[in-house]
């Protein structure tokens, strides 16, 4: 008789126990299977994920991550990434993005020496940390004379791509140094322009990017693909 007491006892404890180790289990699978997704779907953004907050409700998940980025993100990116969560874990998903700012440098590349010229008998050269492995030196001068000008180089549209950069900060600019009106991504092709000019001691270049906006970008941001300048008098 106590033998069939104490296995009933056993039993009434092994129940609840069973229950509740089933749930943890499944609630560590999903988990784990969420945080993948997640961190999936932020790479596919060109983004680092940092945090990520979530809680059940009866309806799906709010959710709610910090990724960290070196460019704004876009609507559309959003929209995108929260497309790809709610097919990853085949519910219902409310997604805030907090997003941090960040510029990535490799002290493993040297700075890149970039050369401003100005009137007199030597240039003054000013060297620019830029996290991009391929140098650019474009030594440039002005010389005028009273009698004969000299000749000048006209640039034509040519191809570039898009570089890495610090300060400014690698983005489409309205004028030189002035409003953003728009991202650039690194590695991403641009047309560039007729426009050039030299402010606070930094050449830009307008350019064009695939969607139609025109606007201006520092000429160390651009890796030139194509080029076809004309010598005009």
């Amino acid at each position: 008789r106590t033998l069939f007491i104490s296995a009933g006892i056993l039993l009434l404890l092994l129940i609840p126990l069973t229950y509740y180790s089933v749930q943890f289990f499944q609630q560590a699978s999903q988990n784990r299977l969420i945080n993948q997704v997640v961190r999936a779907q932020v790479s596919q953004i060109q983004a680092e994920l940092v945090e990520l907050v979530t809680q059940r409700n009866t309806s799906g998940l709010d959710m709610v991550i910090t990724v960290r980025t070196t460019a704004p993100l876009r609507y559309e990116q959003v929209v995108t990434l929260q497309e790809g969560i709610v097919e990853g874990l085949q519910t219902s998903v409310s997604l805030k993005v907090n997003q941090i700012f960040a510029e990535r440098l490799d002290p493993l590349i040297p700075p890149t020496p970039t050369a401003t010229a100005t009137p007199g008998p030597s240039p003054t050269w000013t060297v620019t940390p830029s996290p991009s492995p391929i140098p650019s030196l474009t030594p440039t001068a002005t010389i005028t004379a009273s009698a004969t000008p000299s000749p000048s180089q006209t640039p034509t549209p040519g191809l570039a791509q898009a570089l890495n950069g610090s300060l400014p900060r690698l983005q489409l600019y309205q004028s030189p140094g002035g409003p953003v009106i728009g991202a650039i991504r690194a590695g991403q092709n641009l047309t560039i322009l007729y426009g050039r000019q030299t402010a606070e001691g930094i050449i830009w270049v307008e350019v064009m990017d695939a969607e139609g906006r025109i606007g201006w970008l520092p000429e160390v941001y651009l890796r030139q693909v194509t080029s076809t300048p004309s010598a005009t008098p």
